[in-house]
């Protein structure tokens, strides 16, 4: 590892960039499944929670329970939804950020094909509500080493 590669470099000495993604690239760069956050206003003010999601088509597709602020919250207006991965060690990474509305899915055939996504929350409890986020609009950008290029 060279030193302008060095993790331990400040980063006013930094030799990252940002680069922006295109569309397409957040589009794949997204993993099919994972762990994102639906952000949101609610009486709180901002506010970002964590949940389980399953990628269907362009769509973000997860679960709440009845009395979540994320069921109540969301489809009211527009949401947003991140999705990031980072390297701590070698202070890299990217973020990718989609906004759209959210709908509860209530479709019986809707219903059908969602829950054969399979998404699996982590935390126990009843999450027997779907909700699909609409993607309006997505973007995103990566860290990148000034001397490589953006993939």
């Amino acid at each position: 590892m060279t030193p302008s590669h060095d993790p331990a470099v400040p980063a006013s000495e930094s030799t990252r960039s940002l680069a922006a993604l295109t569309v397409d690239e957040c589009r794949a760069i997204v993993p099919r499944h994972g762990v994102g956050r639906v952000v949101f206003v609610d009486a709180r003010g901002p506010v970002a929670l964590p949940v389980n999601y399953v990628l269907d088509h362009d769509d973000f597709v997860f679960r709440t329970d009845a009395w979540s602020s994320i069921l109540a919250a969301t489809t009211a207006g527009t949401v947003s939804f991140e999705v990031d991965e980072i390297d701590h060690e070698r202070r890299l990474g990217w973020s990718v950020l989609a906004t759209g509305h959210v709908r509860r899915v209530d479709d019986p055939a809707d219903l059908r094909h969602v829950t054969m996504l399979r998404v699996t929350p982590w935390a126990k409890g009843a999450r027997d509500h779907y909700l699909r986020l609409t993607v309006e609009s997505i973007t995103g950008r990566r860290l990148v080493l000034d001397d490589e290029p953006t993939p």
